[in-house]
């Protein structure tokens, strides 16, 4: 979306192009958490015993009182409403993958 792919050469284009080839096998969604803990960098994400991903940011939403997280998941279960878990201190907290858009603007220009 934000290079374009048609011109002659330039640094990482032979790169772009073998990923555009194989096709994505990573994305980046946003995560709720259904019950408290703070999901932190690194934190590991689960669908029941298998590895699937990991926070990439996380915290305690103010504005929306309940913990979210950005995290790098496996593109087969980035389908939003699929349920995961975190591991959070050695305790599985469960969760489920959303949009992105946590905040929704409520004001008129």
């Amino acid at each position: 979306m934000f290079v374009a792919l048609d011109k002659t050469d330039f640094i990482g284009k032979k790169a772009l192009d073998e990923q555009l080839a194989k096709g994505l096998t990573r994305r980046v969604v946003g995560l709720e958490l259904k019950e408290m803990g703070i999901p932190r960098q690194g934190y590991p994400v689960y669908h029941g015993s298998e590895e699937i991903g990991y926070i990439t940011t996380g915290y305690l939403s103010i504005t929306l009182g309940k913990p979210i997280a950005m995290a790098m998941l496996k593109s087969e279960y980035a389908k939003k409403e699929t349920e995961v878990s975190v591991e959070i201190r050695k305790r599985m907290v469960p969760a489920f993958v959303r949009d992105k858009k946590f905040l929704q603007k409520n004001y008129k220009k």
